[in-house]
C-alpha cells in the first residue's frame, strides 16, 4: 500500500524553520568561543551543525563575512593587512557603537547592554524575534551580546594575544551577526519614542 502525503509550508514557515536553524548554527560558534571546548564534546543538532559551517557564519575567507557591512568596513583594513587582533577589536568596538546609537546611552560592554537591554525601563527591545507563540526569544540576543562583551571585547580589548585568520573570521562573523540584529530588530522601549524617531 502507497500512501502520498503532500505537505505545505508557507513562506512564513519556511523563513522561521531556516531562521531558527541559522540562529542556532550562531549560538553554536558563540558557545565554542565562551566555553572554548572541544568541538567533538558539544552535542549539535545536525541542522544547526549544517548551519554553522556554512560560509556566512564560518567563512574561509573575508568576502564571505555576512550579515553587517558596517562592522566588515571597520575591520576590512587591519584584516587586509594581516593584523587580525586589530581586525577582531575594530568589529567589536563597531557593535558596541551601533549599540550606542541606536540607545542614545553613553556607556560600554556589559554595562551599556544591560543599561539598554534589562531591567525595568530599557530603552531598547526587540520586536519580530519570533512567532508569537515563543515568548522570551528576544533575551537570547541580548544574552549573546552580554557573552560577547564578556568574552570576545574582554579578551580583544585587555589582553595582548595572537589569533589565526580562521579565529578573525569566526569572531568577526559573530559581530556582524549581533550588530545584524541590533540594526533589524532593536527598537526604543517606550512607543512614543519610536514615534519621535520616525
Amino acid at each position: 500500500m502507497t500512501t502520498n502525503v503532500n505537505i505545505e509550508l508557507s513562506d512564513t514557515s519556511v523563513k522561521w524553520i531556516v531562521g531558527g536553524a541559522c540562529f542556532l548554527g550562531v549560538a553554536y560558534l558563540f558557545y565554542k568561543w565562551v566555553e572554548n571546548m572541544p568541538e567533538e564534546t558539544i552535542p549539535l543538532p545536525k541542522e544547526a551543525e549544517t548551519f554553522s559551517n556554512l560560509p556566512e557564519l564560518a567563512p574561509k575567507e573575508f568576502e564571505e563575512l555576512n550579515f553587517n557591512e558596517e562592522v566588515k568596513e571597520k575591520a576590512a583594513k587591519s584584516f587586509s593587512s594581516g593584523d587580525y587582533v586589530s581586525a577582531v577589536r575594530h568589529s567589536v568596538i563597531c557593535v558596541f557603537d551601533i549599540v550606542r546609537r541606536k540607545s542614545g546611552i553613553d556607556a560600554d560592554s556589559t554595562t551599556l547592554i544591560q543599561t539598554v537591554f534589562r531591567g525595568k525601563t530599557p530603552k531598547l527591545v526587540f520586536q519580530d524575534m519570533s512567532p508569537s507563540h515563543i515568548t522570551n526569544a528576544e533575551n537570547g540576543i541580548v544574552d549573546m551580546l552580554e557573552g560577547f562583551a564578556k568574552s570576545i571585547r574582554k579578551v580583544h580589548m585587555h589582553a595582548t594575544i595572537e589569533i589565526s585568520k580562521e579565529t578573525a573570521l569566526r569572531e568577526i562573523s559573530i559581530a556582524c551577526y549581533l550588530a545584524e540584529q541590533v540594526e533589524n530588530y532593536a527598537v526604543p522601549a517606550k512607543p512614543e519614542l519610536l514615534e519621535a524617531a520616525e
